[in-house]
Formats: structure tokens, C-alpha cells, sequence
């Protein structure tokens, strides 16, 4: 653990304060509820005959025993883990926005798109589909027919081009009453509209990246109006030519482009455009870090070492969050992944570590300035702008400052004159609206996720209390980070509370099994009343208000361990936050929202103890 010197620790902070006081720094709108930015929003992959063609699972009236919001990874894993439960995969259902399985790789499609978590450790359930994944490093098309691929091995299935307007739990019912809105385009009016159905539980499964945003400048509408705009998530190639599996994007042979952005995306986009454009303006806020990147096919020697035996992929995600986490017992001779991100301790900053548990409370202020912007690495990032068609433009940290109808303004702060770089096409490599990772990752404590991506739509609980309004209070709290007091029968997938690495598929799989195993021995425990003559129907969960203040207390004891990420300079990843704008309330919120501590490995070990010991402690159960 690092402690740096105190001029470079001024360094950061002047360009912590210089990016975060940026006249437009704030000025950014998510894509999905900003009415301004609807064309930007629009589903290019959904195929609406087809699904208009298949009968609604779910229709005004129906029920339903569980109700999955989201049906990306998390929402995928949470449902597997109930069918290996024992539950029939009939009574799941899984609801998304988007018009397929896959979440972020339904969404992103864009040139260049790869997981740089190595995919033998990221992609989900390889064992049990038999998958081998093409490449060491997954191809953004691979992922998401992986995830198409686990949806049909377990038999799960989705309501497509649903969207989740909000849910109410009815104590007479004892169950949640769901409004869910349909829509499939102009073509399927009959199909379209708002309808409500009823679920036993709901699983909020939505994920830490929903909902792109952009930045709403001055001039932007205008300049939308006159030229291509798209965000990442929302590859346009109608416009640009080729496709994701063959992006040849030649249509781009005679135009200028211009993108906004360096993070993760970017770094992938960025050389797969600049094979094409006559020319491209990349502008640039923050650099990234960009790694050496080398990969791999799978050959069948390769995989033969990997997938060597039993239980191989669960072992070797565990292998790897041991170097995430920067866990003691790392060796490096013990490095099975051995790429850049696990030569990377500093990560463990982020995401915590066992190393927390020695921290003493005040004594030690770690700072790891490496991931205050998340890493990148990839082959040919950093030569691609010593390309003659492609310029850096750097906006010394305070961003595009507005639209022409003719292209992107930098500079013009105080008396200077901003620069028009005119442009036919700008691309949006421009990030999310991440409420929950952003709070994580405040200065004293890792402030965690304040729910806003889980329950904007709308969780009310008993006695009609809004999600939203518990999230933010002082009685906050959760079990394990996957259910709280007063809202029974929902699970969820949240950034608080929670152990979770920069491989994200570890916290899922963990998150389900526990979810998978309280509703389980709830049931059986059900079954034994019923058996012995009571009247037991329906099964009630809900978490106790002791278990969730002594685990969410935990989480605060600990918080310190993510103190040193206060020095960064505000990002997305950062919630566009800093802690010294907080009160001592608001600090303490942020604090008891963060992640678990002891990092990916300890909650590991926390859930597979509660497994075995075969107890619900921690919950009440009705029936």
C-alpha cells in the first residue's frame, strides 16, 4: 500500500479541482429519460416483427413466481441459480428495455468491441453450457451470444421491449403488483401499452451501467439536427457501413469524425475508426492509462490447460481476485490469468481487499492514483495517433465547451477564442449516468451505489414506503447487499454493499447463489409446515432490520480502506462527486453505502459459510 509524497499529491488535486470546476463538467443528460435526446436512445438492434410474433409471456392479469428486472449477466446468473435450485425455469421470466438477452453486450456493438477481463474467467457459466470461447480476451458479439446461449440452456425466457414502470407490494396478496409497459413500434400498436401482472418475488437485476448519458451543451440540439450523432452504446452503421462482425466501415472513406471521450471505449473505437475516416478528432478530457494488450486465439492446447478439471472456471476466477484484491496470499508464481490488469495491486483500492481487515480506523490513508481512471490496454490505441488522419485534441481537463452547426468548440474560457473543429460525424464514447459506481468511490469511505438506477421506477414497500426514500435515509441497510427491511420478497443487484472485482461475473454468481438459497430454505421450510397441516400457500422473505444494521455497519467499519480514492479527479467512476463538498451526514451515507471492504474474496467466503450452515439468519419467513 503506497503513500504518496505531498507535491504529487497537489498535483492530483489541482487536476481534481480543475476538471471538477470545468464550466460544463455538470452539464451531461442520460439518453434514455432526457425527451431532447430521444433519437439518441432508439433500439437499432431490436427486431420487432419477430417478437411481435411470439406470444407475450406476460399479459394484463398474469402472475408469475419470479419476476427478473433486467436480463443481461446479472439478471442471467440470478435466474440460473434458481433453476439449479431446483425451481422450473417456466416460472422465471426476465424483463428488459432492450429486444434480446445480454444487457451492456446487447447494447454495445460497436468496431473494435472486446472484454478485457479475460473470457474464460468473465463470461458466465462456461462449464455448464460447454462454451469454449473463440479468443482469450471475448469478442463483444461472442459475449452476447453467450448470453443467448446460457438463456437456452437453462431454459430461460425473456419479455423483450418491456420496460419496468414500477412495483407495489400487496400485503393481502403477499405478493408485488408489477406495471410493465410493452412497446414494439408503430407496426404493433395492438401489441403496445402499459399492463400490470403480479409476482411473488421480484429480482432487480439492472446493472451499474443502464443508461448512457452525453453532454448537453450549447448548440447541441442544433447540432444534431445537422449532423450524425450517436453514442456508443448505439452504433450507428447504417451511417458508417459494415457491421459488428465485419466493420468495414466504409461509408466513412469521405468524412470527417469526431469523438468524444478516451475511457475503455474509446480506446477500442478510436483505431477501428481511424482505419477509415478520412480523418478523426478524438477530444480528450483525462488520459487513460493504455497497457499492452496481447491476444490469443484458443487453441485446443490452450484450453485443455485451462478447462483442466472439475469446477476449473469457479477456481480460476478465484485465482484471478486474488490479484484484483491484492489478497495476501497472492504468489506470484501462482498467476494463472498473468496479464496486465493482475501486475495491477492498485485496483484493490477500488474494490477492496482482505488487506482491510489490518487497517486500523484513522492510522493510514492509502492512495492508489492508478485506477483513479480506469485502465485500459489495448494493442494499437497509442500508435493509432501517430496516424496522419488522426488528431489528439486536448482540452486540458475542461471538455467540450459547446456545439456549432458545424462541429465541436474547445477552449473559448474567459477572453479566448474557442476553436470550431468542424465535423460530418460525432461519435459519444461519452460513458453513463452511474449513479452507483460514482457514490462508491468517494474520498473518506467508498460512498457505494445510491439505488438511483435500481429504484427511480419506483419500489414501494410495505406501508407504501418508496425504495428510494429508505436507500437515502439514515435506517439505510441491507443483508449481504441483496435485500433490505420492509420490502419483502425483492432481491436485488446493486454496487452497495456487495464484494465485487474488476471482474464483475464472481459478485453475480455469489449475489445468486445467496438469493437462490434463501428463497430455497424458505420453501422447504414451507413444505415442512404444510406437511404438518398448516396452511402455508405463499412464502413471505423479507430481511430483518437487526441483520441489515449489523452487516451494513460492517461495511462502514471498514470503509477507510477506500479513503485514498478522494484524490482523483471527478469521472464517471467517481460519481462526479467530491467528498469535501459533503456534509458530515452526507459523508456517512456514502460510507455506509459502499462496497464490502474485505473485498471479492472474504464476501466469497461469507456466502459459502452461510450456504452451508444452511440457516436463514438474517431473515424472517411467513407463510
Amino acid at each position: 500500500m503506497a503513500i504518496v509524497s505531498h507535491s504529487t499529491e497537489h498535483k492530483y488535486e489541482v487536476e481534481h479541482s480543475k476538471r471538477y470546476n470545468a464550466t460544463t463538467f455538470h452539464k451531461r443528460a442520460d439518453i434514455l429519460r432526457d425527451p431532447s435526446l430521444t433519437p439518441l436512445a432508439a433500439d437499432p438492434w431490436a427486431d420487432h416483427d419477430k417478437l411481435a410474433q411470439q406470444p407475450p409471456l406476460l399479459q394484463d392479469g398474469s402472475r408469475i413466481k419470479f419476476l427478473v428486472i433486467g436480463a443481461g449477466h446479472a439478471g442471467l446468473i440470478y435466474s440460473a441459480q434458481l433453476v439449479q435450485a431446483g425451481f422450473a425455469a417456466q416460472d422465471i421470466v426476465l424483463v428488459d428495455t432492450a429486444g434480446g438477452f445480454g444487457g451492456t453486450w446487447y447494447w454495445n456493438r460497436y468496431p473494435g468491441l472486446c472484454c478485457d477481463v479475460e473470457g474464460y474467467c468473465y463470461l458466465p457459466l462456461l462449464e455448464e453450457t460447454g462454451h469454449v470461447p473463440t479468443h482469450r480476451y471475448s469478442r463483444g458479439e461472442e459475449i452476447r451470444q453467450n448470453a443467448e446461449m446460457v438463456a437456452d440452456h437453462f431454459g430461460l425466457r425473456g419479455m423483450f421491449c418491456t420496460k419496468f414502470l414500477g412495483a407495489g407490494w400487496d400485503e393481502e396478496q403477499r405478493c408485488w403488483t408489477v406495471a410493465l409497459q410493452r412497446q414494439l413500434g408503430a407496426r404493433h400498436e395492438e401489441r403496445n401499452g402499459v399492463f400490470t401482472v403480479r409476482a411473488q418475488f421480484l429480482i432487480a437485476t439492472p446493472g451499474p451501467v443502464p443508461n448512457p448519458s452525453a453532454p448537453t451543451l450549447p448548440g447541441f440540439g442544433d447540432f444534431m439536427r445537422e449532423k450524425a450523432v450517436w453514442h456508443t452504446a448505439r452504433w450507428n452503421y447504417d451511417y458508417t457501413g459494415g457491421s459488428q462482425d465485419d466493420p468495414q466501415m466504409v461509408n466513412l472513406k469521405d468524412k470527417v469524425v469526431g469523438i468524444i471521450g478516451t475511457g475503455a471505449t474509446a480506446v477500442q473505437a478510436v483505431p477501428e475508426l481511424a482505419k477509415w475516416a478520412k480523418h478523426l478528432y478524438v477530444f480528450q478530457r483525462t488520459p487513460v492509462y493504455c497497457g499492452p494488450h496481447v491476444q490469443s486465439e484458443t487453441t485446443p492446447e490452450l484450453w485443455a490447460r485451462v478447462a483442466k478439471e472439475p469446477g476449473w472456471q469457479y477456481k480460476r476466477m478465484e485465482n484471478l481476485d486474488k490479484f484484483y484484491s491484492d489478497d495476501p496470499d497472492a504468489r506470484p508464481d501462482d498467476n494463472w490469468v498473468d496479464d496486465g490488469r493482475t501486475h495491477y495491486p492498485a485496483i484493490a483500492a477500488t474494490f477492496g481487499s482482505r488487506r482491510a481487515k489490518d487497517l486500523e480506523p484513522g492510522k493510514l490513508t492509502p492512495w492508489y492514483p492508478g485506477w483513479c481512471k480506469r485502465p485500459a490496454y489495448h494493442a494499437t490505441y497509442l500508435e493509432t495517433f501517430n496516424r496522419p488522419n488522426v488528431t489528439l485534441v486536448d482540452t486540458d481537463g475542461q471538455g467540450v465547451q459547446a456545439y456549432t452547426r458545424r462541429g465541436v468548440v474547445v477552449g473559448g474560457l474567459g477572453d479566448n477564442e474557442g476553436r470550431e473543429y468542424p465535423v460530418d460525424a460525432l461519435v459519444l464514447a461519452t460513458g453513463y449516468q452511474v449513479e452507483g459506481l460514482g457514490a462508491r468511490a468517494i474520498k473518506a469511505g467508498g460512498g457505494g451505489d445510491d439505488g438511483k438506477h435500481v429504484i427511480q421506477q419506483g419500489y414501494r414497500g410495505r406501508g407504501g414506503r418508496q425504495f428510494a426514500e429508505k436507500w437515502a435515509s439514515p435506517d439505510f441497510g441491507t443483508v449481504l447487499g441483496q435485500a433490505t427491511n420492509g420490502f419483502p420478497n425483492l432481491f436485488f443487484q446493486t454496487m452497495s454493499n456487495i464484494g465485487i472485482s474488476g471482474n464483475s461475473t464472481p459478485s453475480y454468481i455469489q449475489g445468486g447463489r445467496f438469493v437462490a438459497h434463501v428463497v430455497k430454505t424458505a420453501h422447504v421450510r414451507a413444505m415442512a409446515a404444510k406437511e404438518a397441516g398448516e396452511d402455508c400457500d405463499t412464502v413471505v422473505v423479507e430481511a430483518t432490520k437487526e441483520a441489515e444494521d449489523v452487516w451494513t455497519g460492517e461495511v462502514d467499519k471498514g470503509a477507510d480502506w477506500f479513503a485514498g480514492l478522494g484524490i482523483c479527479a471527478p469521472t464517471w467512476f467517481t460519481g462526479y462527486q467530491r467528498l469535501a463538498d459533503k456534509t458530515p451526514e452526507e459523508r456517512r451515507g456514502f460510507r455506509r453505502h459502499g462496497l464490502w471492504p474485505a473485498g471479492p474474496l472474504d464476501y466469497a467466503d461469507i456466502v459459502n459459510a452461510y450456504i452451508q450452515e444452511g440457516s436463514l439468519k438474517g431473515f424472517s419467513i411467513s407463510t
